[in-house]
């Protein structure tokens, strides 16, 4: 019973977190945010209950985003 209320939360919850992981992604490969408040922020993504592997995975799509802007504007 309690498996099939956690399913159903994650579930409901799934398209508002993606959709959140991708802002932070932004803003973080914009600069908007930094270190500190990306990891807050997925502190509170893990205390939600999102595995592990994707605030991982998040993290580091992040910070590639980052790389990729700098890059881009090292050229200019």
């Amino acid at each position: 019973k309690e498996m099939w209320r956690q399913y159903i939360y994650v579930y409901q919850a799934s398209p508002e977190i993606s959709g959140y992981i991708s802002e932070l992604i932004a803003a973080y490969g914009e600069g908007v945010i930094d270190d500190r408040t990306l990891d807050m922020e997925l502190e509170t993504l893990r205390k939600l209950g999102v595995p592990e592997a994707r605030l991982a995975l998040a993290k580091r799509r992040a910070q590639l985003r980052r790389a990729r802007m700098l890059a881009r504007a090292a050229r200019r």
